[in-house]
């Protein structure tokens, strides 16, 4: 009977003294919150509470957590159910946190030896996936109704739905009247880009506007100028492998004479 009693009570207290798991999701899109709280709350128990932020990015999603001593971690993930496993394994072991490194289980006397030699703060290095830096290079060929060319574009600073960065390129346009071509031009662009940009669904959706000037020589007087131009170009983001993704959509540019429309498709490198 005592046994039986002694039993219970230390089921009791093991029960007392295990936390229940609390996370804080300081900012995470809507379904990456839902997961998170789906995963922390079939948890018993955690050594820690977390506070965690998720950002949406076109390399995936950054998460970031803080403990209460402050220490910090952060991954690049594929998805929600990815953070919500990392975030449950991050609150209940920190062994986890380093699946590359494996932490040797030696012998009492040996682990005492280590801990007289090493000092305190010394632990395994933990493997962490930085997020891709602010620039973004793009490179690809324009057509349109007179003529076609090539753009390139490198984006030099970027927010989460912001970006600004120069563009230019060249154009061979073929003015036609009736099907009768009355002039060529060759043009060489430069532009100041600036643009918003949202993420619907594996897409990324871009509103861009651009100002600058075209250097523009006429084939048959053999004439040189310069005008001012504008554009405004709405384009589609889509990821393919790593760093890669495939960009495309209209772009209409526009200075003294008529807007020119014109299609543009390339490709995408996170740098």
């Amino acid at each position: 009977m005592g046994l039986r009693i002694a039993a219970v009570l230390l089921a009791v207290t093991a029960q007392a003294a295990a936390d229940p798991c609390k996370v804080t999701i300081v900012e995470a899109p809507d379904d990456v919150t839902a997961e998170i709280s789906a995963w922390v709350a079939q948890e018993p128990s955690c050594a820690r509470e977390l506070a965690v932020t998720v950002v949406a990015t076109e390399d995936g999603l950054v998460l970031s957590t803080r403990d209460p001593n402050g220490r910090v971690r952060e991954r690049v993930v594929p998805d929600a159910q990815s953070a919500a496993v990392l975030v449950v394994s991050w609150m209940a072991d920190d062994s986890i946190a380093s699946p590359a490194v494996e932490a040797p289980k030696p012998s009492t006397a040996v682990s005492t030896a280590v801990d007289d030699e090493l000092p305190l703060e010394v632990q395994p290095p933990t493997v962490v996936a930085k997020p891709r830096g602010p620039r973004r290079l793009v490179l690809g060929a324009l057509g349109g109704p007179n003529g076609g060319g090539f753009r390139g574009q490198l984006d030099l600073v970027r927010g989460h739905w912001w970006y600004a960065g120069i563009a230019g390129g060249g154009r061979h346009v073929e003015d036609r009247d009736h099907d009768i071509m009355t002039s060529q031009r060759d043009i060489a662009q430069a532009r100041a880009v600036i643009g918003l940009q949202r993420k619907v669904g594996p897409v990324t959706v871009r509103w861009q506007f651009g100002f600058g000037v075209d250097a523009i020589r006429t084939a048959e007087t053999k004439e040189r100028r310069v005008e001012p131009k504008g554009e405004v170009g709405l384009l589609g983001v889509l990821p393919v492998r790593g760093v890669w993704s495939v960009i495309g959509g209209p772009i209409v540019q526009k200075g003294k004479d008529k807007p020119e429309p014109s299609m543009f498709l390339g490709v995408q490198r996170s740098l």
